[in-house]
């Protein structure tokens, strides 16, 4: 049991937690969600999320944030890394809750609704849906400069959702995860996807697939990101360089707008304090059309933001629920 709960607890990953919430100048630039108390979450239809969101009308650019096993949106909120390096810079900041789950062992921990997870009470694709329409409606969020970004269990949804459905973002950025259960030859269109990994990794193998005794749980890495090179139709050659301290690996002459890059690192599990910062780099370097999968926003069309004529809020109502 105690080897169980330690493996679950290297899933987390989550960064320190915010210890000044209450500076002044931090204040004056990032709005919480409920706008009356900054612990509050937004409440959507079997469930809720937390957001942070940049002064101004926008529409804003967002990351969508996905945690792994034991994490909690208002860790995620509440950090000093997401604030400093992803609000900051311009960013609204989405951090949906997982359910509860039980794990092997009967510990209880949070986690999505992916494949393989049998008798999930949530339709979790359906419940980011409403997430996003709410997002949309409530902070004027860009559906086109929207990227996920998560970490291992998150990291496991976040590949299903790229590879399912890839039209529910602009972008996908995974640590720590692979594509859970068999590969298929191809997804259903080309995205742009990042994928970094920690060559000492123990929890999910740099290389390998992921195994719990007999049964494998995940593809290997490598496996994953040669379905999704098809999936992009990238060429055979790939470049080397470095960014921000990754070793990188750059998919080339791959489908108009698609983008497929491996960073990857000297630690394990955890994703080091540079990567919120790589990942919107990557995402930011090339002004790119969107790949061919974005070609809707999430939902349907009546969660557009629109300032009201007259009105000096910045405030619309939002999508029913």
């Amino acid at each position: 049991m105690r080897s169980v709960a330690a493996l679950l607890l290297a899933l987390i990953a989550v960064p320190p937690l915010l210890t000044n919430p209450a500076g002044a100048q931090q204040a004056r630039l990032i709005n919480p969600c409920s706008f009356s108390a900054s612990d509050a979450p937004c409440k959507v239809r079997e469930g809720s999320y937390r957001a942070l969101v940049p002064q101004g009308y926008g529409p804003h650019p967002a990351v969508v944030y996905l945690y792994g096993s034991l994490g909690r949106s208002d860790r995620i909120t509440r950090s000093r890394v997401f604030r400093r390096n992803v609000v900051r810079r311009g960013y609204a900041l989405i951090a949906p809750n997982a359910l509860d789950v039980s794990y092997q062992g009967g510990v209880r921990g949070t986690g999505w609704g992916r494949q393989g997870r049998r008798n999930h009470p949530r339709d979790d694709l359906a419940f980011l849906r409403r997430v996003l329409r709410d997002a949309e409606a409530r902070f004027n969020i860009d559906p086109d400069r929207l990227i996920f970004a998560g970490q291992s269990d998150g990291g496991f949804f976040i590949w299903e959702i790229a590879c399912l459905r890839p039209e529910m973002a602009a972008a996908y950025a995974i640590h720590g995860a692979s594509y859970g259960g068999p590969v298929p030859e191809r997804c259903r269109a080309p995205v742009r996807f990042l994928q970094s990994h920690g060559r000492r990794d123990r929890i999910v193998p740099f290389s390998g697939p992921m195994m719990q005794g007999p049964q494998q749980v995940a593809a290997d890495v490598g496996a994953a990101m040669r379905m999704m090179a098809r999936t992009n139709r990238c060429g055979r050659d790939l470049e080397r360089e470095r960014l921000r301290g990754f070793d990188r690996r750059r998919w080339t002459d791959c489908a108009p707008g698609a983008k497929l890059d491996r960073l990857s690192h000297e630690g394990g599990h955890s994703w080091p304090a540079a990567w919120l910062s790589a990942v919107l780099d990557w995402f930011e370097e090339r002004r790119l059309p969107p790949a061919e999968a974005v070609t809707r926003r999430v939902g349907d069309e009546t969660g557009l933001f629109r300032k009201p004529e007259g009105s000096a809020t910045r405030f619309k109502r939002v999508p029913s629920r």
